[in-house]
């Protein structure tokens, strides 16, 4: 499973972001494999469809699933909706989510 945080170098919600899903990663019991990329320019955000700081995907995928095939490129802070609260990084929830199913792609048919 491969499991990135991206962000842009001084973004204020990084540290929570690494929080919860270093917290989501041990509760699933993976071995804690997180890639981080600092996103450092406008190129570099095009060629990794990068929506905004801080951004977290697994296998390739967006935690987010209202952001999934949605991707505006930018290098600004990002912006989440969960439960009709906005927030600037995904919720525990949302990547538990993400992770598991990554867990279901996985598993044998």
């Amino acid at each position: 499973m491969k499991i990135e945080l991206l962000y842009v170098d001084g973004c204020s919600n990084v540290e929570r972001a690494r929080i919860l899903l270093t917290e989501a990663v041990q509760e699933q019991g993976i071995p804690n494999a997180i890639e981080e990329t600092i996103i450092s320019s406008d190129e570099m955000a095009k060629r990794l469809n990068f929506p905004g700081t801080p951004t977290i995907r697994i296998d390739g995928i967006d935690v987010e699933k209202a952001a999934r095939g949605k991707v505006v490129v930018s290098l600004k802070p990002r912006l989440y909706i969960r439960a009709g609260m906005i927030t600037g990084c995904p919720t525990r929830g949302a990547i538990l989510d993400a992770i598991l199913e990554a867990k279901d792609r996985a598993r044998p048919a």
